[in-house]
């Protein structure tokens, strides 16, 4: 695909690479649609060629201004494009990658999508969302060990084409149409770093159990109380910030996401998140341990990466119990469950509702 592009805009000889006739006759649409649309399309600019379909060939490097010499096909992307795509993916946060960079089952021809999945590894580390998609990318991830090494992974990348197409599939047909069912076991869960309403960093949570994903995002107060210190002050040590000054102010939570992904997330897969305080009590007790004078601490994995995670807990315990949350919360929590009111004051331009003798938020009137 890269050798369409790159011939039809740079006019250059891509020798014997492969080149799609009919696909070169969209090109020109795709780029003025991805210009209008402020989309920035990298196409590589170095090759690693060969004489021959095999290791065997007369192997040599070419870049976008020399072309690639007659006789010759390109099998790799050469060092710099490497640059550009690990910079490519640095400020990415989502990253759905479908076709390996070169013929990565011959060691001449690897480093291109050797190098693309270490990087894809390492953002997924960081809280990056890496779907890989498509038979080849996907046993790229096996020859790599990878397949645990990033978000998702699944060879349906032509089957995710047709969908986007609007086509009908079969098994996605099946799932839609049967009936929904409660999930309560842990599948997969994934944090990342976001920034809240306040434009602070905090940590945000996806959970999977079989049958949905549920999210939550730690809210990051303002105030300071004495049971609301950062953890670096040493003292009741809840949030778990990274302290690096020459990023986000030193305000960055990427400990505490890493905390959740490489931590947290392979001791609770397989848990019922009915469960809730026996999940809260692996990650306080178990995982963190912590302490101080005031009790449990969470100093160590960071009360706002374990509060995140328990916050999707609930929520997904709440959908597994076929219950709204406020009234699983009062379950669980040991409340009445069937004790709730709404009250409007008098002359209020809101409705203030209260739970269970909580109030929980502020509903507009319509």
């Amino acid at each position: 695909m890269a050798f369409t592009f790159i011939k039809v805009i740079r006019g250059i000889s891509i020798g014997n690479s492969l080149f799609d006739e009919e696909g070169s006759k969209i090109v020109p649409e795709i780029m003025a649609k991805a210009k209008e649309k402020g989309v920035e399309i990298v196409l590589p600019i170095d090759f690693v060629c060969s004489s021959k379909y095999g290791e065997d060939g007369e192997i040599k490097n070419a870049t976008v201004e020399t072309g690639i010499p007659e006789g010759f096909m390109g099998l790799d992307c050469g060092p710099e494009t490497n640059k550009l795509n690990a910079a490519t993916i640095a400020r990415s946060k989502t990253i759905v990658w479908n076709g390996p960079m070169g013929v990565f089952e011959m060691k001449a021809f690897e480093q291109g999508t050797k190098f693309m999945m270490d990087k894809i590894v390492e953002a997924t580390k960081s809280g990056t969302v890496t779907v890989i998609g498509g038979g080849d990318t996907a046993t790229a991830c096996k020859k790599y060990d990878t397949e645990d090494k990033v978000t998702h992974c699944s060879t349906g990348g032509g089957a995710s084409l047709e969908l986007l197409e609007g086509k009908v599939l079969p098994g996605v047909a099946a799932l839609d149409d049967a009936p929904a069912r409660a999930g309560s076991t842990i599948l997969h869960i994934r944090a990342r770093e976001i920034f809240d309403s306040r434009g602070n960093p905090t940590v945000e949570v996806d959970l999977c159990t079989e049958t949905a994903l549920f999210r939550a995002a730690v809210p990051s107060g303002a105030s300071t109380g004495i049971y609301e210190a950062a953890a670096e002050s040493g003292v009741e040590a809840l949030e778990l910030r990274d302290g690096d000054k020459g990023r986000l102010l030193g305000k960055g939570v990427l400990k505490a996401v890493e905390n959740v992904n490489n931590l947290i997330a392979p001791k609770l897969t397989g848990m019922d998140v009915r469960d809730q305080k026996k999940i809260d009590d692996v990650m306080v007790q178990e995982l963190d341990g912590s302490k101080n004078e005031w009790g449990w601490s969470k100093s160590k994995l960071g009360a706002n990466a374990i509060l995140a995670v328990s916050m999707a807990v609930c929520r997904a315990g709440a959908s597994a119990s076929g219950m709204p949350l406020y009234q699983y919360i009062a379950k669980i929590a040991g409340k009445p469950t069937d004790r709730f009111r709404a009250l409007e004051k008098e002359g209020s331009s809101t409705s203030e509702c209260w739970f269970a003798d909580f109030r929980l938020c502020k509903i507009p009137k319509m």
